[in-house]
C-alpha cells in the first residue's frame, strides 16, 4: 500500500492499495469535524469520477470487525485488479488516476 498519495486535481489519500484502489479512513477521530469529513468524502468522489475503485472505512472496521473488513478489502483489489486487467487487454485506456498516480502526478 502506498500511504498518503496525492491524486492530481484530487487530493491526498489515505492510501491506494496494489495501484488500483484508493483507501480512506474517516471518523471523527481523525477529523476536526463534519468539514474533514466533507472533505475526505469529496475525494472519494474525486477519485471514482477518475475512474479509480475506492474504500472507505470507520475506525470500528479496523478495531473492532478487522476480518470482515480485511475480506472486503481483498475481494475489491481482487475486482479492480481483474477489471484493470480485462481494460488493458483490450486496448481501454488508463483511467486519468491510473495515469496520474504511474506519470508521478501524485
Amino acid at each position: 500500500m502506498i500511504a498518503q498519495p496525492e491524486i492530481h486535481g484530487i487530493g491526498h489519500l489515505d492510501g491506494i492499495i496494489e495501484d488500483c484502489v484508493g483507501f480512506e479512513v474517516n471518523g471523527l477521530e481523525f477529523h476536526g469535524g463534519n468539514e474533514a469529513v466533507l472533505r475526505d468524502t469529496g475525494r472519494v468522489l474525486g477519485a471514482q469520477s477518475l475512474g479509480m475503485m475506492m474504500l472507505t472505512v470507520n475506525p470500528p472496521h479496523i478495531h473492532t470487525h478487522w476480518k470482515s473488513t480485511w475480506a472486503t478489502v481483498v475481494r475489491v483489489v481482487e475486482d479492480a485488479i481483474a477489471l484493470r486487467e480485462l481494460r488493458h487487454s483490450r486496448g481501454v485506456p488508463l483511467s486519468d488516476a491510473e495515469l496520474a498516480h504511474i506519470s508521478g502526478r501524485n
